[in-house]
């Protein structure tokens, strides 16, 4: 039988290797120069806006929908005509990605949430060593105490967008379930290719991304490789 990890690996290959797929990754008009001229700067990702993201762990986000690759990019930097969209080709080593737990926020806190009520489901899986609480409400606690940055936060039931602290404390929880418990861990994994389809992708490789199309907002090709 194979693994978990085999399967995991073939999910992201087959993501990966269909012929239609392009990645997304929306950015300001003013680098178009360096996007054509050096590829995208892997080593400058989590740098702006005092690092925002960086603490999720070393990464480019890239997207499979065009229009989630704008969105995310008005969220962080406003409504800007001059953004343009940066088109990748997925010819890059699948094992080299991560998962965005901004994007995939609202699963990721449904997973950890089953955690707490599903003890039939996750056997064995102790939401007290992972820092979880949840109230009678929905509320959810994360205290990944291990990660000495943090001392705790509440995610309301009703929370329905998390910014890049959220993902921060998300990502060091699951860092926490990776160590604690590496099966429950790749579930997570596989159900995000099974339910979301990967909306959002971490690249956190070394090889260069060099673009091979550069849009603006309308559509309109400003450069082509």
């Amino acid at each position: 039988m194979r693994s978990d990890q085999r399967l995991l690996e073939e999910a992201y290959q087959l993501v990966l290797e269909e012929q239609s797929v392009e990645l997304y990754h929306a950015a300001d008009r003013k680098d178009l120069e360096s996007f054509v001229r050096d590829g995208i700067k892997l080593e400058l990702a989590g740098t702006k806006f005092s690092g925002a993201g960086a603490r999720q762990g070393k990464g480019f986000y890239l997207f499979r929908s065009k229009g989630n690759a704008i969105n995310q990019a008005k969220w962080t930097y406003g409504e800007k005509e001059s953004m343009v969209v940066v088109i990748a080709v997925n010819s890059i080593d699948p094992e080299n990605f991560d998962i965005d737990y901004e994007v995939v926020g609202e699963e990721a806190l449904q997973f950890l949430k089953d955690i707490c009520t599903s003890s039939w489901k996750y056997k064995g899986v102790d939401p007290k060593r992972l820092k979880l609480t949840m109230n009678s409400k929905g509320d959810l606690s994360l205290n990944p105490a291990w990660y000495n940055l943090f001392l705790g936060r509440r995610f309301p039931a009703s929370i329905k967008r998390l910014d890049s602290d959220d993902a921060e404390y998300l990502s060091a929880t699951f860092e926490l379930l990776k160590k604690l418990y590496p099966e429950v861990h790749k579930q997570f994994e596989l159900k995000q290719f099974e339910d979301s389809g990967l909306k959002a992708l971490k690249y956190n490789g070394v090889e260069k991304i060099w673009p091979i199309r550069i849009e603006d907002l309308q559509g309109n090709i400003l450069w082509s490789r």
